[in-house]
């Protein structure tokens, strides 16, 4: 027997990468639901609501103006590496497309400490690094189990749930170095 709509718990909490506590998704979720309830939500309606300094969305944005503006031309930037491709055309004519840059953990040293910082890299430099290229295949199955997530409840998708499950799956059984067979077991 299904659940009554009023028997259920809501709980927000951050997405995965999110830069938010348990306790800020929960704060602000609340308060998103709550303009969703009182209107139409769109980011416009969130900034009018956070600005009022009351409002439990305030403490989220930046109000220094000139930090803000830095903070907006960084972000600026991060989506112009995010939105160049590139298009290889292979030997036969064959073109694939991909990301122009990738975004990469490089580690670095410091009075013998190593950290690491985020930096984009062209796809070559990425193709040509096996490291580089493991950090890439592992933000695709991330973002394949976020896609998988937020839609596998959707019956009209389904088919493809049970696609990206299983890619999934073939993306974290270790593969066996060597030859390939081809042909029936003798």
């Amino acid at each position: 027997m299904p659940l009554a709509r009023a028997a259920l718990q809501k709980i927000y909490s951050p997405m995965p990468g999110a830069r938010l506590s348990s306790k800020e998704a929960e704060i602000y979720g609340r308060r998103l639901s709550y303009l969703e309830r009182t209107g139409e939500l769109t980011p416009d309606r969130v900034l009018e609501d956070a600005k009022d300094p009351r409002s439990p969305l305030h403490k989220y944005f930046m109000w220094n103006d000139k930090n803000a503006a830095i903070k907006y031309r960084i972000s600026q930037a991060s989506y112009l590496l995010r939105a160049i491709a590139i298009k290889i055309v292979g030997p036969r004519g064959e073109i694939t497309e991909t990301r122009a840059f990738h975004n990469v953990a490089i580690p670095m040293f410091e009075n013998d400490e190593e950290y690491s910082i985020r930096v984009y890299k062209s796809s070559r430099s990425v193709f040509d690094d096996d490291d580089l290229k493991a950090q890439v295949v592992a933000q695709a199955l991330e973002y394949l189990e976020g896609w998988k997530d937020r839609y596998e409840r959707y019956s009209e998708l389904s088919g493809v749930s049970f696609l990206i499950r299983r890619a999934i799956k073939t993306l974290k059984t270790p593969q066996k170095k060597g030859p390939r067979r081809r042909g029936p077991k003798k």
